[in-house]
């Protein structure tokens, strides 16, 4: 049975969640102008958040299955490349993809989408948009250097 699918972009979304730990601080700054900077986040034992990411794939519906991707390909791809290297981690640490990166939201966000975007790049699907909870008051989007119109988050 084909599926009326041909030529429309749909855009598919899976949440993962990761509890990690870090510190903002730039080594360059003293104690002083760390704290002026990054307020607590620069408390020398660092702090933790309960992160949540959602990532947006887009892409046409398969013909045969009518699905632009499966659901637990997108779930096992976050679970390798996001939840495994970060979960009850400290992330100026432990996550080789945040070596020499101040661990803000910001500059996590862009460093997950550089490590997804490679995993997907030759894939039927494409990587459009993450969106990083740091709590339930904070949060980082991202779409890409190419324009396009965010999905509602």
């Amino acid at each position: 049975m084909a599926m009326p699918n041909k030529g429309r972009q749909l855009f598919i979304t899976q949440t993962v969640e990761f509890s990690a730990a870090h510190r903002l601080a730039r080594e360059d700054y003293s104690d002083e102008q760390n704290r002026s900077v990054f307020g607590k986040c620069a408390n020398p034992n660092g702090h933790g958040h309960n992160y949540r990411l959602a990532a947006t794939f887009s892409g046409q519906p398969d013909a045969q299955t009518g699905m632009v991707c499966h659901f637990d390909r997108i779930k096992a791809l976050l679970q390798e490349c996001v939840v495994e290297p970060m979960d009850h981690k400290n992330l100026n640490i432990d996550v080789p993809f945040l070596k020499d990166r101040l661990p803000t939201s910001e500059n996590v966000l862009l460093a997950l989408w550089d490590v997804i975007g490679n995993l997907v790049k030759d894939e039927s699907f494409s990587l459009r948009q993450l969106t990083l909870w740091s709590s339930d008051r904070h949060r980082v989007d991202y779409y890409g250097e190419e324009p396009f119109v965010p999905t509602n988050a």
